[in-house]
């Protein structure tokens, strides 16, 4: 864009694991000629996928249904979508660490 002395992308403009290289020419009003040109390298590294479960941690009755949602979760990277996997464990007590714990069938 000519004329301004900074820019704006919009967000989402830029793609996650690629590098672009971004130029900057200057010249003075009153002499056109008068330039210099610089560029700098910009890499946007990919983000890490975000899994939420939307409630967090939570009491639960025994007899009643639970349903877990984690549509919430994203994909920073990329609209095409995300597919999920669950899994349960039962602990003990509250102090045993999720690999001690026992394997749920959900």
């Amino acid at each position: 864009e000519v004329g301004r002395s900074a820019v704006t992308l919009a967000a989402n403009t830029l793609v996650a694991r690629r590098s672009y290289t971004l130029l900057i020419s200057a010249h003075m009003t009153a002499q056109p000629a008068a330039i210099a040109s610089t560029t700098v390298m910009l890499v946007v590294p990919a983000q890490e996928l975000r899994a939420i479960i939307a409630g967090g941690d939570r009491t639960h009755s025994a007899a009643r249904a639970l349903t877990i949602d984690g549509s919430a979760s994203t994909n920073p990277n990329d609209d095409s979508g995300l597919s999920y996997l669950w899994s349960a464990r039962i602990r003990s007590n509250a102090s045993d660490t999720l690999a001690a714990a026992r394997e749920l069938d959900v």
